[in-house]
């Protein structure tokens, strides 16, 4: 088998163990968030973003990413994080 999921399976947002696991570089990363990389390693360095070094170079899991922007969902759902949670001062 090739390892690829069906269609059905992909149109109900079942992600392939291989996509999941699947490591980005930064700037990689910097393009699924729509953000800059100084801004990804500035995530990384605050330790919201879990990575490693390959060499001198930074990488990060897939799924490692999308359960980032899980927590940064529930943040903004729970209010915590927001300047509306804390009277609009930032």
């Amino acid at each position: 088998r090739s390892g690829r999921m069906s269609p059905a399976m992909e149109s109900k947002g079942i992600v392939s163990p291989r996509v999941a696991d699947e490591v980005l570089t930064v700037q990689e990363v910097a393009e699924y968030l729509k953000v800059t990389t100084k801004t990804v390693y500035y995530i990384i360095k605050q330790g919201s973003l879990p990575s490693f070094r390959i060499g001198r170079s930074v990488r990060c899991r897939r799924s490692v990413v999308e359960s980032f922007i899980e927590r940064q969902l529930q943040d903004a759902a729970s209010g915590s994080g927001s300047p509306e949670s804390n009277g609009g001062q930032a």
